[in-house]
């Protein structure tokens, strides 16, 4: 957190929640139960933010638990694949649990390119998911525009949170 910085980012879904729903999705895709996704997962639900493989096995490594760097990597990208975890493109290894509903549950998945995305605040460390239904247009242009066929895409936006951009 920033030195300029005097609140704490604002809480996330409860941690029981984001367990249940971790296990329901994963079970639900047929995904086992292993010790290690249990680790990360119940480590992550206790966060309220952003956080790196590398903090994870610190994190890890203080309960005494095996940390395995490459086995945590392969956690998290199991559930970034699951739409359980956020990738962040403005803190290097970052990743964040998702708040929202997943992409087949969500009700503003209207689109094909429907997607959620995350802000992140660069003075307290926040950050809010929000909804996307609008980023067809953008995805047509691309595919127009070079030839590509578009099948995934990352969009991060970074600034202050409505707390810190009145400090």
């Amino acid at each position: 957190m920033s030195s300029s910085c005097s609140h704490a980012p604002v809480a996330v879904t409860a941690s029981q929640e984001y367990t249940a729903k971790a296990w329901a999705v994963l079970k639900q895709r047929g995904l086992r139960q292993t010790e290690p996704r249990k680790q990360i997962i119940d480590a992550l639900a206790e966060l309220l933010g952003p956080t790196s493989a590398y903090d994870l096995r610190d994190m890890l490594l203080e309960r005494h638990k095996k940390a395995d760097i490459v086995t945590i990597y392969r956690v998290l990208e199991c559930l970034e694949a699951n739409g359980l975890v956020h990738r962040l493109l403005t803190r290097p290894g970052g990743v964040v649990r998702c708040q929202l509903p997943s992409e087949d549950e969500c009700h503003h998945a209207e689109s094909s390119h429907h997607c959620h995305h995350v802000l992140v605040c660069q003075c307290c460390n926040g950050v809010q998911e929000l909804h996307c239904p609008g980023v067809g247009p953008l995805i047509a242009y691309a595919e127009k525009e070079s030839g590509y066929t578009v099948q995934t895409h990352y969009l991060e936006f970074a600034g202050l949170c409505p707390q810190c951009s009145t400090l």
